[in-house]
């Protein structure tokens, strides 16, 4: 009879603990780590398998990098993805930014618990991070840095036979130390279009959408007249040639499939929102998009060929600029043979996982990409 009791007082507490242990976090996730893929320099793709949940309001998963090994939440993240309920494994992919090269990095997946606030606005973790397994990696070698003459440095990043920079161009001069003019993009603020320049975006200050992140994270966009001086580029650098553009397209799979290799793993539904578009996010849903050269390409939008700057009537936060979140657009410095008013340029869209080439009017605003000579 005492054994019968012992097992009962035992029975007792394990039920005891299992109930005070569902109190805070109810059930913890479980996830598995994917396996790291398309390594470069300064970049990579990791994800996971969401196997289950908790009995929560939702779950907050993706994954967590270090140069240490069991990295934690608590070390770089990934942007989280978020999940009401989960009904099937959920299978997802995130991009590991911020690289150094030469290195050695340890990733895992994660997946937290989350509940509501009683208010519906917002959540809060619940109990343990789950974590999945552990793998390591090591990033391509480093490359060198360029500084251009107005004291800006650009990563570079080898890609076949090329080397490219990394960012896009924003200096405010030429690389003989004189201005490029400016367009300034005050509303109704009048210019000649047929002269070279660059213009400031919603990077300038006395205007309401101002956001000094904006420029060193997506570039200045310039005409191609500005183009046509071959003053831009630092030296030993030079604006791509349309030849240029068409080998590194043809080097990562021809141009049916290398926009997905080119353009940045990032995306938001919010990319286009003037408080988010410093990200350089391309819009959902960024189709087919590996970034698996490292160009880590941002979708800068455009300027229109106007003399004039104008408010979108679709977009009152832009100043007759286009498609920010929705286009990358890039110049090449090669004319159209039947044209002196035009070059040759490359597109990248949210939708595809192509590279277009077109021919487009020097009074376009376009970003810059440079390549070694």
């Amino acid at each position: 009879m005492k054994r019968y009791l012992k097992l009962w007082v035992l029975i007792s507490v394990l039920v005891f603990i299992a109930c005070e242990k569902n109190d805070d976090s109810t059930l913890k996730p479980t996830i598995i780590t994917g396996e790291v893929k398309y390594v470069t320099q300064y970049t990579a793709i990791c994800g996971g398998k969401l196997t289950s949940g908790g009995e929560s309001d939702g779950i907050v998963y993706g994954v967590c990098w270090s140069t240490n090994p069991h990295p934690t939440i608590e070390d770089k993240i990934s942007d989280a993805n978020f999940i009401d309920s989960l009904t099937s494994p959920v299978d997802f992919t995130c991009p590991v930014k911020g690289l150094t090269g030469s290195t050695t990095y340890y990733v895992r997946a994660f997946a937290q618990n989350v509940q509501k606030f009683t208010n519906g606005v917002g959540s809060y973790p619940v109990g343990e991070t789950a974590y999945g397994n552990e793998y390591s990696f090591t990033t391509d070698a480093a490359t060198p840095t360029v500084t251009d003459v107005d004291g800006n440095v650009y990563h570079t990043i080898q890609i076949g036979t090329q080397l490219w920079m990394l960012e896009n161009l924003n200096t405010t001069k030429y690389n003989d130390g004189t201005d490029i003019p400016t367009v300034k993009g005050d509303i109704g603020e009048t210019f000649n279009s047929l002269s070279p320049h660059y213009f400031y975006y919603w990077y300038n200050p006395s205007n309401a959408w101002y956001n000094p992140l904006n420029k060193n994270t997506i570039g200045l966009l310039y005409n191609g007249y500005a183009v046509a001086t071959g003053k831009l580029a630092p030296t030993g650098w030079h604006v791509p040639t349309l030849d240029d553009w068409k080998k590194l397209s043809d080097y990562l799979g021809g141009d049916d499939v290398s926009g997905a290799k080119l353009k940045s793993a990032l995306t938001s539904t919010l990319a286009n929102h003037v408080s988010f578009l410093y990200e350089g996010n391309w819009m959902s849903p960024n189709n087919g998009t590996t970034n698996s050269s490292g160009f880590s390409a941002l979708p800068g939008g455009y300027y229109s060929n106007n003399d004039t700057i104008y408010y979108h009537v679709d977009n009152p936060n832009t100043y007759g600029f286009e498609s920010n979140g929705y286009l990358g657009c890039w110049w090449s410095s090669t004319e159209d043979v039947s044209s002196q008013n035009s070059l040759n340029s490359v597109y990248l869209s949210y939708l595809h996982t192509n590279t277009y080439f077109y021919i487009n009017d020097k009074r376009l605003g376009f970003s810059v990409r440079c390549v070694r000579d």
